[in-house]
Order: structure tokens, then sequence, then C-alpha cells
């Protein structure tokens, strides 16, 4: 009997896919839950972060915001941000890099 595998994975694509969910997002933010919209940028992140994607596709996951709504979503957002602006802080690029939250 197989047994079933249950667990935390995280998703990466292409970059051209990541480019047009990002994009269809950003029109169209009710595609998705709150909570799908913020594993997206969370992946984006986290994947660059380990270098499995360019940074420039995570930051292009932040167009998702323009319409966004959810708190899930704003909350994980900045959540994510804090933690690459405590990790960059740590290294000689931290002054290229700034989060204000007001």
């Amino acid at each position: 009997m197989a047994s079933l595998s249950s667990g935390y994975h995280r998703v990466n694509y292409d970059t051209r896919n990541w480019l047009l969910l990002t994009g269809v997002l950003a029109e169209d933010p009710s595609q998705l839950s709150s909570e799908n919209k913020a594993q997206i940028i969370n992946d984006a992140f986290a994947l660059a972060s380990s270098g499995r994607l360019d940074m420039f596709v995570a930051l292009e996951a932040l167009t998702v915001l323009k319409k966004e709504t959810g708190l899930v979503v704003w909350q994980s957002t900045v959540k994510t941000l804090q933690k690459m602006h405590d990790y960059i802080g740590s290294t000689s690029t931290n002054t290229l890099f700034e989060v204000n939250i007001k």
C-alpha cells in the first residue's frame, strides 16, 4: 500500500509563467484566494532568496498588490519583506534595501 505524503511544498514555475501569473492577478485579484496570493508572493521571495528564481521575478510578484485588499496578503507580504530586510541588513548592501512600515 502506497503511503500518502503531506507537507509543505514550494511551487516554482519558469519565468514566463511567473510573469503571466502575476500579471493576471495584478489585473484581477479575485482569480485566487487571499491565502493563495500570499503564498505566491512568499514562494517567489523564498525561491529568489535561495537562488532558484531571479529576484526581478520575485519583485514583479509584488504587482499582485496593485489592487489587493486582502489583509492576509498584505500581512504575509510585510513579513516576507521584513525577513529580507533583516537578512540584507546584515550585509554590505543594506543601504540599498529599506522597508518602511507606517
